[in-house]
Order: C-alpha cells, then sequence, then structure tokens
C-alpha cells in the first residue's frame, strides 16, 4: 500500500514545538518502520524533515515537501495528496485535508480540552472546532488515543460512536545521557535539591497558576523544597508570571521553559516528585516520563491520567488549591509511600509501548482494505 502521513509537525524549526504531538509522531512513525517493510510512506511536511530524523523511520519512508505553508492543510496538501493516489492517509495532528473516496482516511484525535474549556482558547477554539468537527466526519476511522478522549468525541461529536476506535498513545525512552554528570548540571541550571517538578506546555489546561499557589502554600509549612516548571512556552499562560511574583517563596521557584533532552533527563532524574495538575489530559506523555524515573506522581483525575495510571498515582482536585498543597505535603513527608506510588507507576508505564501502538494502527488500516 501507499500511505500518505500529515507530517507537517515533524518539519518545524522551533524547538519549542517539539512537544506533545512531534513527540507522537516520531514514536509512531520509528515504530511503524521496524515493524513495517512492506508498505510505502509518504510525509508530508512545509518545511524539509531533519534528514536524520527521516532517515531513523526506515528506507521505505519518503519526504515530500508541499509549499507554500499558507493554507497548507486546505489548499495544497489536498492537491498534492489527490494527485498521488493514496491508499491510505493518515491525520497524525487532528487534522485531514480533503481526500478522494479511493483514499481510506484515518485521524489521530489526541484531545478536546478546547470543547471542554472553550475559555482557555479565546483566539483558536473556533478553528480547532471547525478542523476537528470536519476531520472526524470526513474520516474512514476516527482514533482516541485514550478512552477518556473517545469518551469526550461521542460526547461533542455523536455521529462519530460507530467509528471511532482507541489505540493508546506510546512513549519511548529517549533520554540517552550516559556520562552525564547529574550535580554539575543541576549547578549549571541553579537547581537545589529537593524539588517538585512540572514538565508540560505553559497553556492555560496545565493549571500552572494553581500549582504555584499551591506550592505557595505548602512552603509555608515546609522551608525545604523547590519547585521547578520546565517546557514550551510557544503557548504562554500569562497569568503563570503574575503567580510567581506574588508569591511569598518565588525564589524557589524556576521556570527554565523549553530544555535539551539532556538537562531534562537531568531533572527527571533529580526530581522529588512529578507534579502536574492539569484540568484535562488525553493521553499523558510526560506522566509516563516521570514514571520510567522512578517518580511519585501527583495528578489530577480527570481526562486520561486515573484510566492509564489507576490507584499508582496520588491525586488532587486541579482546581482547589488547598488539595493540590495536601498532596505535595504527602509525598514530601512520607517516604514509603513515595516509594510505593513510583513503584506501582513505573510498572504501569510499561504498557504503553510504540510497537503495540503501531501494530494495532496497522491492523485496523489493514482490516479496513478488506
Amino acid at each position: 500500500m501507499k500511505i500518505g502521513v500529515d507530517a507537517g509537525c515533524l518539519g518545524i524549526p522551533d524547538e519549542r514545538l517539539k512537544v506533545g504531538v512531534y513527540q507522537m509522531a516520531v514514536g509512531l512513525l520509528r515504530a511503524l518502520g521496524k515493524i513495517d517493510k512492506k508498505n510505502n510512506y509518504i510525509l508530508y511536511s512545509f518545511i524539509p524533515i531533519n534528514k536524520y530524523l527521516l532517515k531513523s523511520f526506515g528506507n521505505n519512508f519518503y519526504n515530500k515537501v508541499i509549499k507554500p505553508s499558507f493554507l497548507w492543510s486546505s489548499i495544497w496538501l489536498p492537491l498534492a495528496v489527490n494527485l498521488d493516489n493514496l491508499d491510505v492517509f493518515i491525520g497524525l495532528s487532528q487534522n485531514l485535508p480533503m481526500l478522494s473516496q479511493s483514499t481510506k482516511s484515518f485521524v489521530i484525535v489526541h484531545d478536546l480540552t478546547f470543547e471542554k474549556y472553550p475559555s482557555f482558547f479565546p483566539d483558536s477554539y473556533n478553528q480547532l472546532h471547525r478542523i476537528t468537527q470536519y476531520s472526524i466526519k470526513s474520516a474512514d476511522k476516527v482514533i482516541a488515543v485514550s478512552n477518556a478522549t473517545k469518551t469526550d468525541i461521542v460526547k461533542y461529536y455523536p455521529n462519530a460512536i460507530n467509528k471511532t476506535q482507541v489505540i493508546y498513545s506510546g512513549f519511548e525512552d529517549r533520554f540517552n545521557a550516559k556520562g552525564v554528570n547529574i550535580s554539575k548540571e543541576l549547578l549549571k541550571m541553579r537547581i537545589n535539591k529537593p524539588f517538585f517538578l512540572f514538565v508540560g506546555t505553559y497553556k492555560q489546561s496545565k493549571n500552572i497558576p494553581n500549582l504555584i499557589k499551591a506550592f505557595t502554600l505548602f512552603s509555608s509549612k515546609d522551608n525545604k523544597y523547590n519547585l521547578v516548571i520546565v517546557g514550551s512556552n510557544f503557548w504562554m499562560d500569562k497569568s503563570i508570571l503574575k503567580a510567581i511574583d506574588e508569591s511569598s517563596y518565588k525564589k524557589r521557584i524556576k521556570m527554565l521553559g523549553f530544555v535539551s533532552d539532556k538537562d531534562l533527563h537531568t531533572l527527571y532524574k533529580s526530581a522529588a516528585a512529578f507534579v502536574s495538575p492539569a484540568f484535562n489530559e488525553g493521553f499523558g506523555l510526560t506522566y509516563l516520563e516521570a514514571a520510567l524515573f522512578k517518580l511519585p506522581i501527583i495528578a489530577s483525575k480527570t481526562g486520561s491520567i486515573f484510566e492509564i495510571f489507576q490507584n499508582s498515582v496520588l491525586y488532587s482536585q486541579p482546581s482547589n488549591i488547598k488539595s493540590i498543597a495536601s498532596a505535595m505535603d504527602k509525598i514530601a513527608k512520607d517516604k514509603i509511600l513515595r516509594k510505593k506510588l513510583a513503584g506501582s507507576a513505573y510498572i504501569k508505564s510499561k504498557s504503553f509501548r510504540w510497537e503495540k501502538s503501531a501494530r494495532e494502527l496497522l491492523k485496523v488500516i489493514s482490516t479496513s482494505e478488506q
């Protein structure tokens, strides 16, 4: 089969965008390359994909650059795709172009946070809704990355109920940091232990201001811990800076922005716990990364997190600052609890691997072709 893929997310120069969907695309395509030597994949992008990254997918993966980027997904991508007479097209980024009826289409839906919390997306809600609605309606199959995401799809787009299937996302250990001097690297970043670690984008949905307020409340009773906030500031919740400025313990809060994989490895390796009281998660890649490093996790029982981790995580209410602070206090004081949660979450994380996701996707594609 000739399989086309919307790989626009891979041809990006801004490092801050190499999160979430980018990491998903890399992991899934590498896994497909390992197990599928029969089909040919055309990766469509508006900027050339890094040649070393492209090579890591396999010899049956080709990058086709379509320009210009302006109106790319609505005009230039569908023109190119339909001229190539594809058997299958995969929308990795929750988006499908207009395709001919002879091409089977699959769209991966990561989360519908914009539908659940439209006020968080004042400038982009209409566009996100329009694109997602069209993609779900026109797809032959909708792939949800978790049951929580499937539930949201059916709630907001009920006509998709009979064509939506769950294929869990995976994750991979991308942290090759052998020989790194952890203490030296922490010193360079001016990070003092012990510290709570947040990793994620700086979007409103991640609830970072409430995390900062909870840390401030927690710190009024415990003067040892620091808070390190890491992630892409491409989408910036402006109230984060205000929350830090208003904190009585702002000197113990470090907001590092986007960091390299080497630095992220150091932070995961050194943190006392991972804390992310997000309002919604479609899957939860960073939580699984934290589990890989055997960190106890504090999260919200919303979206997919309980589905993935069950009782291996300490839960708090995202809108309740006292609840988040209380969870931090429990983690700080209870060594046995920390060890129990860390070990249990680590075991849970082993169930989510990209090769498993890739095999399930190929099975769905091959079934649709029969």
